[in-house]
């Protein structure tokens, strides 16, 4: 009698594991379908300081790191002799900030 009872328990739990199986499955399944047919929905929101950065980076980007025609016109007055160093100018910008 206890063969029969373990052989019965052993095959009833046998079936349960394949429904668990089966239902994991269809389960597993289920969710994929869902997944494929979302369509994404994530955004973001940048704050006003983040815009503001933005901008600022936009025009430094836009602007010449070298400016040309004031290279060139102090490249001129260096070479004609014409070029004077204002030290007043250059103690001015030293304590402003």
């Amino acid at each position: 009698m206890k063969v029969n009872d373990n052989c019965e328990n052993y095959i009833h739990l046998s079936k349960i594991q394949e429904t668990q199986d089966i239902n994991q499955s269809k389960n597993l399944e289920r969710i994929q379908d869902v997944q494929r047919n979302q369509s994404p929905t994530d955004w973001v929101t940048l704050s006003h300081t983040s815009n503001n950065l933005q901008l600022a980076k936009t025009a430094v980007d836009d602007t010449p790191e070298i400016r040309l025609e004031m290279v060139e016109r102090l490249r001129l007055e260096i070479a004609s002799g014409i070029y004077k160093v204002d030290p007043e100018k250059i103690a001015e910008k030293m304590v402003d900030p």
